[in-house]
C-alpha cells in the first residue's frame, strides 16, 4: 500500500528543481485526496484543468487521469520513487541545453534518454508517454 508518507518522500526529492517537470498544473499536499481508476485508488498528487496525476494506492504506478487521455497514454512510471528519479535525471540533462547547435541538442536528447530508460524501462513503452515526448521536445529545442 503507498502511503501519503511514501508520496511525500519520493517527491520531496523534487524541490531542489523548484519541482519543475513536463506535467503542469497545482501541486498538492497530503493528505491527497483518492480517485477510483483502473479498479483501484489513486493519490492525486497534481491537478491540472485537463487532467490529474495519480500515484495507485495498491499498483503505486503514476498515472494521468482524465477524459482527454487515451488508454495508451495513461501510465507515466512504475512508481513515484522512479518518478522522482526520472524527474531529477530530467531536470539535471535540460538544464545546460546546448545553444543554436541542433546536433548537440539531438545528441544531449539521446543520451538523456538512454539514462532515463534504465531508471524506468516502462515509462519509454510507448512514444506518446510523459517521457519520451518530453526528451523528444528538448531535442528539438523547445
Amino acid at each position: 500500500m503507498v502511503t501519503d508518507e511514501t508520496i511525500d518522500q519520493a517527491l520531496a526529492r523534487l524541490d531542489r528543481c523548484g519541482r519543475k517537470t513536463p506535467l503542469e498544473g497545482k501541486w498538492q499536499t497530503a493528505p491527497y485526496d483518492n480517485v477510483s481508476f483502473c479498479d483501484e485508488q489513486a493519490a492525486v498528487i497534481l491537478v491540472d484543468s485537463v487532467y490529474v496525476v495519480g500515484v495507485g494506492r495498491v499498483s503505486g504506478r503514476l498515472v494521468l487521469i482524465g477524459d482527454a487521455i487515451r488508454d495508451d497514454e495513461q501510465f507515466v512510471n512504475s512508481s513515484v520513487e522512479a518518478f522522482a528519479d526520472c524527474a531529477e535525471t530530467f531536470w539535471d540533462g535540460t538544464r545546460d541545453r546546448p545553444d543554436n547547435d541542433d546536433e548537440a541538442l539531438e545528441a544531449a536528447a539521446q543520451e538523456l534518454r538512454k539514462k532515463m530508460e534504465l531508471l524506468d524501462p516502462h515509462a519509454f513503452e510507448g512514444e506518446n508517454q510523459l517521457w519520451p515526448t518530453a526528451i523528444e521536445e528538448f531535442g528539438y529545442g523547445i
